[in-house]
């Protein structure tokens, strides 16, 4: 198993780097290994095939991808229980798989089975809830449903809030992810507060000039000039391009 091991560790560095013509053969032999000496239906053999799987995502192989994942979740489900964290993992991988295939109406159950299995396992208000809510909010704003995707961006914000505290970088971007959906349906006046408090934590968390708050500021100076705040919008555009350097006004149009 040793071996197998190591070679599965191999295989990963090689995958991180995006090399993956080398961590292919390196996944399958620890995989041919695993089964040996294991059997077919370990929890490491899942892990294995789960590994494979995501090369194969990532390349574009779907029908093999999927293949992988589902035996992994086969296995998972029969050794270690349908309620396992494990079991959520595998959930996931098959979500985002059909999400990269734009079959959205397919990930989305994987996605919730994943989430209710977290909770369930770890409590509401656990870090690694955000996780499965992220997967789940991601597919929702890809397909412009902004009504389902703004309740799950508060749940993510309350859970940072509540884990990291209130003045920490992460809700920043929490609070930028929920005024992006305010944004995109023209609802500026909610939009502004929740862009503003992220550009105080950004700023008391990493200076004046820092590049983040250049973001927010720019985000600001967008909803200023939809307003028609005509001159606050230039205050913030200077002090936004004095800390990114030269930047187009066009380049100054996305939530950030």
């Amino acid at each position: 198993m040793y071996e197998a091991k190591i070679l599965n560790s191999e295989a990963r560095s090689f995958y991180i780097k995006g090399e993956y013509g080398k961590a292919l053969p390196l996944f399958n032999r620890s995989l041919a290994l695993s089964e040996r000496n294991l059997g077919t239906y370990h929890p490491d053999v899942a892990t294995n095939l789960n590994d494979l799987g995501d090369v194969y995502r990532v390349q574009g192989e779907y029908n093999e991808a999927e293949s992988l994942f589902k035996r992994a979740l086969v296995i998972r489900e029969k050794a270690l229980g349908p309620d396992h964290p494990a079991v959520g993992e595998n959930l996931n991988s098959l979500g985002l798989l059909y999400k990269t295939q734009a079959k959205y109406e397919v990930a989305e159950p994987f996605y919730k089975r994943a989430l209710a299995i977290v909770e369930t396992s770890l409590g509401s208000s656990h870090p690694h809830v955000s996780v499965s809510l992220n997967n789940l909010v991601n597919l929702y704003s890809t397909q412009r449903k902004y009504a389902e995707a703004e309740p799950v961006y508060k749940r993510v914000l309350g859970i940072a809030r509540k884990n990291m505290g209130a003045e920490h970088p992460y809700v920043a971007t929490c609070l930028n992810s929920l005024a992006r959906v305010y944004f995109v349906q023209h609802k500026y006046d909610q939009a502004l507060p929740l862009l503003e408090q992220a550009l105080k934590i950004r700023e008391d968390a990493y200076g004046s000039k820092h590049p983040a708050v250049g973001g927010s500021l720019s985000s600001i100076a967008v909803l200023y000039s939809l307003q028609g705040k005509y001159e606050e919008t230039e205050s913030l555009v200077r002090r936004a391009r004095a800390i990114k350097g030269k930047t187009s006004p066009k380049k100054l149009i996305r939530v950030q």
